[in-house]
C-alpha cells in the first residue's frame, strides 16, 4: 500500500502544477475584471460597480480560493495518508524485526 502510494507522488505534483497555473491565470484574469470596472466607472459615471463590503457571506468566493483550498486538501490529505502508512510500516518493523523490508520498499 505504502509503494502505490509512492508511486502517485509524480501524479500529485502534476496535479499541484496545473493547479498552480489554473490559480494564477485566475488571478490574472481577476485582476483584468478589476482593471475593467475600475474603466466602466470612469467611463460611465453613472455606473455602479456592486460594492464588495454588500457581499453575502455565502457568495461565490472565487476560482482562486476555491483551486487554493482544494489543493491545500488534496496535500494534506496525501501528507497524512504517507505519515500513517510510513508510521504502520515502522511499528509492523518494530514488532516483527523484518530486516531489510524498508530498503527494498523505498527503492
Amino acid at each position: 500500500m505504502l509503494g502505490e502510494t509512492v508511486e502517485r507522488i509524480p501524479k500529485v505534483e502534476q496535479v499541484n502544477l496545473t493547479g498552480g497555473r489554473l490559480i494564477r491565470e485566475a488571478k490574472i484574469y481577476d485582476g483584468k475584471c478589476v482593471h475593467y470596472i475600475d474603466w466602466l466607472s470612469e467611463v460611465r459615471p453613472s455606473f455602479s460597480p456592486p460594492r464588495q463590503d454588500l457581499r453575502p457571506a455565502n457568495a461565490d468566493p472565487g476560482a482562486t480560493e476555491v483551486y487554493s483550498k482544494r489543493l491545500d486538501t488534496l496535500n494534506g490529505r496525501f501528507e497524512t495518508l504517507l505519515e500513517q502508512l510510513t508510521q504502520r510500516l515502522k511499528t509492523a518493523i518494530e514488532v516483527n524485526g523484518a530486516d531489510g523490508l524498508v530498503s527494498n520498499i523505498f527503492y
